[in-house]
Formats: structure tokens, C-alpha cells, sequence
């Protein structure tokens, strides 16, 4: 008897009260720079019941109403003006004034007929009247609204993408909300459809014009962002430093008025550039930490500052900052394949450790070390628990090598860079097929790696009498 008295009384309250959904997690947000509206619906979730046309993907609303109408708490929303159709199902209504009404974005799960639909979660605390609102149409800002931004936890949901398009920015973005590691949270620019991978000057590029906070705040965990540029920011362009677990790829950060990356643990850059930035590229707070396949050049102290942490840096580019390439790893630092090269300045490095950090499980090879202000690379005590080897240390104004152990396949060889003045790090034949691994263990297999970031891709040349073959 008690146990039915229970459920009843549950059953009660659910009813009472249904309000407990919110946006879902396959939700996608459309942000328009220039062109979008603060009042904008500006979601859809394409995985709704019978979910109709994408109305985010334009920048104007597909209906505006300010007779809506609810009874009570309850998720039907009604309105003498009506205007709702069945295509509707999916999208966003944004609620931004009216009695009763609680502002906000909600989602539209069913039609009855024009004038009446279903949303997600009870929008009023009580009978609400004169409610006003939009359907459909992008956003303009991530953190511009008056009431309930999409950082608000009642709007953008783990698993949610906010798409950006390539149009005049000027925003503090801050992101406290987080994803999960199954449902990253991700901020992606698009030039003209979603999806579209766009690249340099194609990117949505928030521009700070010397503002005074970063132009990227994230202090949420499990963030992707994709295909961003941000600049001028007064302070960091880019800040997860005080959280972990972000990815980004094709995001550059440029001439921000401290650090372009300053990130966390648990973070990848992949593909990334940070250049002109008034102090360092990347500065690194916490690991595991990736830097790979990026361009790090022209920033007025070090490239990366590994701040005594152990990242794993692969494939990269460092080049013309006015301090070390690398500065400062620690021990089990990972630093393999990259090209650091012309950094200038008269106590300037290549890779430079001047706090003595341990070594221990440190891996330094196949890096191009090359024309850099002092040495190839220098410890400030021994590194002798380190491996370095299938370096090539060439032409830099110091020594190759301080308190730093000779390996048995270095070389100090002209890398023969096609055009470094210009960017252009490809290499001539001199460091072809000299990199690690070559022969593997038991000499089962045969690899053929470059020395230096930018792989040739032409593998062992061998000649024969009347042939030659690229294997």
C-alpha cells in the first residue's frame, strides 16, 4: 500500500512539474557574426521525431510571434497569430520576454496544428501570456544575449556543436559549460556551409582589436575547437589553462598581446599556427600535453614553453621566435620530427633547458636543429638520461650541443630548405631517408623517415642501370 501511495505521489510530481528535459545533445547551433540576431532561434536537432527544415542555416527568423500563451507549467505553447507548421519539429524557439515566461531556447518536438505546439520543458512558471519569441534564424554572439547565452546551462548541451560562420567577429567568448570524453562540446567556423573545413582567411576570425581579455575562455572540460582564427586579444588569445581536455585543429592564434596558446592538460594542438604573439606561442600548463603538426613562427619570446611539464611535440614547424624554439621541457618530454629553426637572439636555442630539469625518459630525434641564435641544443645540467639521436645540428651561431649527448646518427647537414624566407620547409636531398626508425627490430621491415617536420615522401632512392625507383 505505501509502496503504490509513492509511486502515485511520483507520477504526481512529474506531471506537476515536467521540466525536466532540456536541449539535446545532437544539437547544432548556428552563429552568425554580422548577420545573426541575439533573438534568433538558432538550434535544430536533426534527430527529433520527425524533424522538419533546418531554420537556424539563415540569418533571418522563420517566424515571430508576441501573443504566445502557455496555461500553467506545461510544455504546450499556444498563440492566436499561429504560423507554426509541421517543418518546425527540430528547431528552436527563443523566448525573450512576457509574463510568466522563463527566457530562454526551447525545443520544438511536436505540431498540433498552427497554432499550437509542443516544446521540450515547461517555458512558464505559471500561465504564461504575451510571450514573445523566435523560430529559427542564427544567433549573433556566443556570450551576447541579454538573458540565457549559450553558455547558460539550460542552452548549449554536451555533445552540442555551435557553428560559426566566416563574418566580422569581435567577442569575448567565455565557455564554462563542459562536454564529456563521450560528448565533447565543439565550436567549429564554417565559411559557407557546415562542415566545409575552411582555411586561412577563409576561417571565421575573431579579431579583439586589443581588447583586454582573451578572445577564447574556456574553463570547461572536453572542448573541440575547429577551423578558428583569433587575434589582437589584449591578454591570451587562446585560455584553457586552468581546465584539461580540449582538442583543436586548424586553429590559429596571432598577434595577441601575451601568450597565443596557453593551454592545459589533456589538450591537442593539431595542425595549429601561433605567430606574432607579443610573448609565447604555446605555453603549456599541465600534461599530457600534444603539440603536432603546427606552425609556431615570429612570436617575440619562446615558440613553446613547456613550463617544466613532459608534452609530446611532433612534426611541427618553430621558427623566428626571439627565444628558444622549445624552452624548458622536462623529464619524459617528447620532442620528435620537428624543424626549429632561425630563432634568433644572442642566448637563444633551439631547444633550451636552463632550469636544469631532470632528463629521465626524455626522447629528442630526427629533429632539424638549424641556424638558431646559440646552440643546436643546451641543458642547463646533464642530459645524459636522455635520448638524443638522428638530429641534424646545423650552422647555429653556438655549439650543437650543450651538456646534451652526441648521438650515433647525428649529422650537421644543410638541410637545403626549398625557401625558409618564405615559409617553405621542404627539404632537399641531404636529409632524405636519414631518420629513426629506419630497420626494425629482427630487420622484419624497412621504414623511411626524413629528418626535420615536412616529410619529402620520396623514400629510399636507389639506381639501377637503366631505371631509377622511388620505393
Amino acid at each position: 500500500m505505501k509502496s503504490r501511495f509513492l509511486v502515485s505521489l511520483l507520477l504526481l510530481l512529474l506531471a506537476a512539474y515536467p521540466c525536466s528535459a532540456t536541449i539535446t545533445s545532437a544539437t547544432v547551433w548556428d552563429v552568425r557574426p554580422t548577420t545573426g540576431s541575439n533573438l534568433n532561434g538558432a538550434c535544430f536537432d536533426s534527430t527529433i521525431a520527425n524533424a522538419g527544415t533546418d531554420y537556424s542555416q539563415q540569418a533571418t527568423a522563420q517566424l515571430s510571434l508576441s501573443d504566445m500563451a502557455t496555461t500553467g507549467v506545461t510544455t504546450t505553447v499556444t498563440s492566436v497569430t499561429g504560423g507554426f507548421t509541421a517543418a518546425m519539429i527540430g528547431n528552436c524557439l527563443r523566448i525573450d520576454s512576457g509574463t510568466n515566461w522563463t527566457l530562454g531556447w526551447y525545443q520544438i518536438t511536436a505540431r498540433t496544428d498552427t497554432n499550437t505546439i509542443t516544446v521540450d520543458r515547461a517555458p512558464t512558471s505559471a500561465a504564461g501570456v504575451s510571450g514573445t519569441g523566435k523560430v529559427g534564424g542564427s544567433t549573433k554572439s556566443i556570450n551576447g544575449q541579454a538573458t540565457t547565452t549559450l553558455n547558460t546551462s539550460t542552452a548549449m548541451q554536451a555533445g552540442n556543436t555551435i557553428y560559426v560562420k566566416n563574418e566580422a567577429w569581435n567577442e569575448a567568448v567565455v565557455l564554462s559549460g563542459a562536454g564529456t570524453l563521450i560528448l565533447p562540446r565543439i565550436l567549429e567556423g564554417y565559411n559557407t556551409t557546415h562542415g566545409d573545413a575552411p582555411t586561412g582567411s577563409n576561417r571565421p576570425h575573431n579579431n579583439r582589436a586589443a581588447a583586454g581579455t582573451q578572445a577564447l575562455n574556456i574553463s570547461g572540460a572536453y572542448w573541440q575547437f575547429k577551423h578558428l582564427w583569433i587575434s589582437n586579444a589584449g591578454t591570451r588569445g587562446f585560455d584553457n589553462s586552468t581546465t584539461s581536455g580540449a582538442l583543436l585543429v586548424n586553429v590559429r592564434s596571432s598577434t595577441n598581446g601575451t601568450i597565443g596558446f596557453d593551454i592545459g592538460g589533456q589538450t591537442s594542438l593539431v595542425n595549429c599556427e601561433a605567430d606574432t604573439n607579443t610573448q609565447t606561442g604555446v605555453t603549456i600548463t599541465a600534461t599530457p600535453a600534444l603539440v603536432y603538426a603546427s606552425y609556431i613562427h615570429g612570436n617575440t619570446t619562446n615558440g613553446i614553453d613547456s613550463g617544466g611539464f613532459a608534452p609530446t611535440i611532433i612534426g611541427n614547424i618553430i621558427t623566428a621566435n626571439a627565444a628558444n624554439g622549445i624552452n624548458n621541457p622536462g623529464s619524459y618530454t617528447i620532442i620528435i620530427g620537428n624543424t626549429i629553426n632561425g630563432n634568433t637572439g644572442a642566448t637563444t636555442d633551439g631547444i633550451g633547458n636552463g632550469n636544469s630539469n631532470t632528463t629521465g625518459g626524455t626522447v629528442v630525434m630526427n629533429n632539424i636543429l638549424a641556424n638558431n641564435g646559440r646552440d643546436g641544443a643546451r641543458w642547463g645540467a646533464s642530459a645524459a638520461a636522455a635520448w638524443f639521436d638522428y638530429n641534424d645540428y646545423y650552422l647555429n651561431a653556438g655549439v650543437p650541443r650543450t651538456s646534451v649527448p652526441t648521438g650515433a646518427s647525428d649529422v650537421t647537414t644543410n638541410p637545403t630548405f626549398t625557401n625558409s624566407g618564405s615559409g617553405d620547409f621542404s627539404i632537399g636531398t641531404p636529409l632524405r631517408n636519414l631518420g629513426f626508425p629506419g630497420t626494425f627490430p629482427a630487420s622484419t621491415s624497412i621504414g623511411h623517415m626524413d629528418i626535420g617536420a615536412v616529410q619529402s615522401g620520396q623514400g629510399a632512392i636507389t639506381q639501377g642501370a637503366c631505371h631509377r625507383t622511388v620505393q
